[in-house]
């Protein structure tokens, strides 16, 4: 108590430091208040889907896994145990480069396109719905009977088809695999990564062997965000011993970390068993 008596006496002594102090306090609030509001425009708001703020990234925080993927069964376990009023998507965790031929249009030669294999309620989840058409449903991913469909970006749709609206329902071939488009995102939506730009979405279920980025929407306000996104850590601890198996290397090597997806740094993390 003292100390600080003292130092507001050498403060009002000091009046000319005293104001340059303030001053040089509220620039340097003002610049990080700017910084914030720029970044959230440009980062956060550039995803193009609403309410951005309530979508996690859920991700593997063990040493060993850090820079993997999940399973699709490790995918499949989660979701079923997802707390209520949240959902849970996957999507491949790259945009790989795919050759495409728009055999609908007379097309034979190649075309070289960025490509994301996504789970069935990717877009459900993401709560964005298609421009012309439809999107990726749940039906289009079954284990058992994957549909060969795409919906292809709206930049696309524009770029390689003069945004003609009767692309729906043409054939396509992709690689070697005959595909029909079914929709075409709105305008600015590329997919939930920022860096990641996609011309076109398939069901993952069409790929043999995937590794997963997984994306979970939470409740919304602040507080129904984070006691969701510690029910996502929770659910990852238990399912991940029953999804992968115990001599997998799964198994006490991961831990489940989740995070905002407008950020890339770690969130709150639990070993999974």
């Amino acid at each position: 108590m003292n100390d600080l008596k003292f130092a507001f006496r050498q403060l009002l002594k000091n009046p000319g430091f005293t104001a340059v102090a303030v001053v040089t306090l509220a620039l340097g609030i003002g610049a990080n208040t700017a910084i914030f509001t720029l970044i959230n425009a440009l980062v956060l708001r550039s995803l193009h889907v609403p309410e951005p703020e309530r979508l996690v990234r859920v991700t593997a925080g063990g040493a060993s896994l850090r820079d993997e993927g999940f399973p699709y069964a490790f995918y499949q376990r989660l979701s079923e145990r997802a707390p209520s009023h949240t959902a849970l998507a996957a999507a491949q965790r790259w945009v790989s480069k795919r050759d495409l031929r728009a055999t609908g249009f007379g097309q034979i030669d190649p075309e070289p396109v960025k490509a994301q294999a996504v789970s069935g309620s990717f877009f459900h989840v993401l709560d964005v719905p298609a421009f012309v058409g439809r999107t990726l449903a749940p039906a289009d991913d079954r284990t058992d009977d994957p549909q060969p469909v795409v919906v292809i970006s709206h930049a696309f749709w524009q770029r390689r088809f003069g945004a003609d609206p009767s692309v729906i329902g043409r054939a396509i071939q992709l690689d070697t695999m005959p595909f029909t488009i079914v929709g075409v995102m709105p305008a600015g939506f590329s997919g939930i990564e920022v860096d990641g730009h996609a011309d076109l979405w398939w069901p993952v279920q069409m790929l043999t062997l995937a590794s997963l980025g997984l994306y979970g929407a939470l409740s919304f306000g602040a507080r129904a965000r984070s006691a969701c996104a510690w029910r996502w850590v929770r659910a990852c601890a238990m399912c991940s011993r029953s999804s992968c198996g115990r001599d997998s290397r799964w198994h006490r090597s991961a831990a489940c970390s989740v995070s905002p997806v407008r950020s890339r740094s770690r969130g709150s993390s639990q070993a999974c068993c």
